[in-house]
């Protein structure tokens, strides 16, 4: 199965060649799934881990705002049609759009910062510390991971 799998994303990569199309949409759905909860999961892991080896769990409150980070594209940032009303004329994005962008970078943002915080407060060892950043990246990526399966391929990037 894995040496299958293997052989049809490589197949994919190389059929995209140079360009700029996005070879992620044509994954099929089940993998990308997949491959989503693989690293959502080695994130956690990362998270729990910085936690449950130095016997401290304030570190898991960053799950909170990590939890909330994808919660504004989902709600407002994928189904906002681009000929909206209250299309700004600046740009090509509505209010909605941009402020779900905003607050989407805000929770992103505010876990590390948080964990930072709480280092910089005794709280937190800084081993303890450099697995919460793993898990907050491998998280972020998951995201990003969710947010590319979730645009179309003519969509691809425009944000």
């Amino acid at each position: 199965f894995f040496f299958r799998s293997h052989l049809y994303f490589y197949r994919l990569s190389m059929e995209a060649g140079n360009s700029s199309k996005n070879y992620w949409a044509k994954v099929p759905t089940t993998y990308q799934m997949v491959l989503i909860a693989l690293v959502t999961s080695l994130g956690l892991t990362f998270l729990v881990l910085g936690c449950v080896l130095y016997d401290n769990f304030y570190p898991m409150i960053a799950l909170v705002p990590l939890s909330l980070a994808a919660v504004p594209l989902l709600l407002f940032g994928v189904t906002v049609p681009k000929d909206d009303i209250v299309t700004s004329s600046e740009a090509e994005e509505t209010p909605l759009l941009q402020m779900s962008q905003f607050l989407t970078s805000l929770f992103g943002t505010s876990a590390p910062a948080f964990l930072v915080v709480l280092w910089h407060a005794g709280l937190v060892e800084p081993w303890a510390l450099l697995w919460e950043f793993g898990g907050a990246v491998v998280l972020g990526f998951a995201f990003l991971l969710m947010f590319w399966s979730l645009k179309k391929e003519e969509e691809f990037m425009v944000w």
